[in-house]
């Protein structure tokens, strides 16, 4: 899938506490109204996407697949969730929640998967 033409570029990985600790506790609490939580911080967050050579050697988003055909776009909060996930060394960039948001949308991706634990089917 294309990388968006321009992803925000940093050296440092970003750290998003505040959607972690959403994260955490809409799954500990078990409430639907969680779920609003992790939108609002996910909408102020920086996410790392993991990016690789495509076509002519365009960036292009790392995503997965799931069972179904549904194609998910891979994000992380931080560089310790992305290296969890990572086989080695990896190319990323950070995205804007809203913007990462944008892409899915307009990529015709089904949604966004943070913090995958392993590359299994990443495509």
């Amino acid at each position: 899938m294309p990388a968006p033409e321009h992803p925000a570029q940093v050296t440092d990985p970003p750290s998003n506490d505040r959607l972690l600790k959403a994260m955490r506790a809409a799954t500990e609490s078990g409430e639907p109204g969680g779920r609003r939580t992790i939108y609002e911080a996910f909408r102020e967050s920086a996410l790392i996407v993991p990016i690789r050579d495509g076509q002519g050697d365009a960036p292009e988003v790392c995503a997965t697949r799931g069972e179904d055909g549904r194609v998910f776009v891979l994000a992380f909060t931080d560089a310790h969730a992305l290296r969890k996930w990572a086989e080695g060394p990896v190319r990323w960039a950070s995205m804007r929640g809203p913007d990462l948001a944008s892409f899915v949308v307009a990529s015709g991706a089904h949604s966004v998967v943070l913090n995958r634990q392993a590359p299994s089917g990443a495509s």
